[in-house]
């Protein structure tokens, strides 16, 4: 709390520049509605006989 510059406002944690936080925040809103759109589009790519690029297992 006292390394903050005066004028400043910081959020999270760990602590950050509030624009950033703010940005992060709604990225993490977005992601469930992310991840379903992608592995909708993986099943589109399957069914065209593509495979899909290598990911995480389920």
């Amino acid at each position: 709390m006292h390394n903050i510059p005066d004028g400043e406002k910081w959020l999270w944690t760990p602590a950050q520049p509030d624009r950033q936080a703010k940005r992060q925040m709604i990225a993490l809103q977005q992601l469930p509605e992310l991840l379903r759109r992608v592995k909708e589009l993986e099943k589109r790519l399957e069914a065209m006989g593509e495979p899909p690029a290598a990911s995480e297992p389920d």
